[in-house]
């Protein structure tokens, strides 16, 4: 598959438009082959579940390869699920690891990324890293794909005009990007944009606008919308009269556990378990699976403990079960460590 044809839909396509136009077999066929765009883009497939079932963790394979041939926006990738803890345990300074390789290959988000963390105190700088150079570099590359109608940068340029990095610091500028951002139907410049509404920052509190922005962010792909009409539906909002709605909370937890979040395929597995077995045995444990897969501790837990005693007419599976509470052991969790502890004490084993 010609390289130059695929780093243009990657530019200039959605990923769906690319998905029908050359094919996801053709796209498998191409990464399995080695080619590093092609790889690319299949994993941003599998992330935002465009023409596949949507998979943190088949999309961190792809990035991974990518990324070991010099793709600097497959580190980028890599770094954004260390980061957020999507497809691998949440890591900083795995993160920081991968935005730096994103650096030395050119890709400028990871300058901003990078940049970000340091300023966040998340992780540790190096001698020679400068964090307001970094945040320059990333606003004269932002600023310039906007102007070539790459909106998606809209994003990053009304963050960091709304932190004062890389820039004077303006909420009103940072309004004006997003919606810039927003009018092309940009997830995460919507998700930032309905929330202006929805907090009364510079314009006034408008629920239905709020909700109407938020709603078209959660079909455009933005997980944070997704988690942020979750805790309107669990709690509500006094100021802007939303109520809570429990059907829609199981809706949208559902729905981000089907986007492939951790923490949500663990919080809604837990709750098929409290409230209707039959269908917790039947999908509510693959849920718990795919997120103990992605390390997600307390999932890690909960599992392990089903394979090693069997519950639930659950297969017994000792052996399965061990290494996923070893995991959440090695993670600190103090419950898998006690467990691990008794079932070696009562096996004979002096190890602790």
């Amino acid at each position: 598959m010609n390289k130059r044809i695929l780093a243009f839909g990657l530019l200039f396509l959605s990923l769906s438009c690319f998905a029908q136009s050359f094919g996801v077999k053709d796209l498998k066929d191409s990464a399995a082959k080695g080619d590093e765009y092609s790889q690319l883009l299949l994993g941003l497939l599998y992330k935002n579940g465009q023409g596949l079932e949507p998979s943190f963790i088949n999309a961190a394979e792809q990035f991974m390869m990518s990324a070991s041939q010099g793709n600097g926006a497959a580190c980028y990738e890599l770094g954004q699920f260390y980061e957020e803890g999507y497809g691998y345990r949440q890591s900083y300074k795995k993160a920081a690891e991968w935005y730096r390789r994103g650096v030395i290959f050119g890709e400028q988000r990871c300058n901003y990324a990078l940049a970000k963390l340091l300023v966040e105190s998340r992780v540790k700088k190096f001698e020679d890293e400068n964090p307001d150079k970094m945040f320059e570099k990333a606003w004269d590359y932002f600023e310039a794909r906007a102007k070539k109608d790459e909106f998606e940068n809209n994003y990053y340029l009304g963050k960091m005009s709304f932190s004062g990095w890389g820039t004077l610091r303006s909420p009103h500028k940072a309004l004006s990007y997003f919606k810039l951002g927003a009018d092309n139907y940009d997830g995460p410049c919507l998700y930032e944009y309905a929330k202006f509404y929805l907090k009364g920052m510079i314009v006034e509190a408008s629920a239905k606008k709020g909700i109407g922005y938020l709603e078209s962010a959660v079909e455009n792909y933005s997980v944070g919308a997704m988690k942020m009409k979750l805790r309107l539906a669990q709690v509500g909002d006094k100021h802007l009269f939303l109520l809570p709605s429990r059907e829609q909370q199981l809706l949208l937890e559902k729905n981000l556990a089907d986007r492939g979040v951790s923490e949500f395929q663990f919080t809604y597995g837990m709750r098929l378990k409290k409230y209707n077995m039959r269908e917790f045995r039947l999908t509510g444990v693959s849920y718990l699976e795919k997120s103990a897969n992605q390390q997600w501790v307390p999932a890690e837990f909960e599992l392990g403990q089903i394979l090693i005693f069997g519950k639930y007419a659950v297969k017994q599976e000792i052996n399965r079960g061990k290494m996923y509470l070893q995991s959440a052991a090695d993670s600190g969790h103090p419950k898998a460590k006690r467990l691990l502890h008794e079932l070696r004490k009562h096996s004979g084993d002096s190890k602790s």
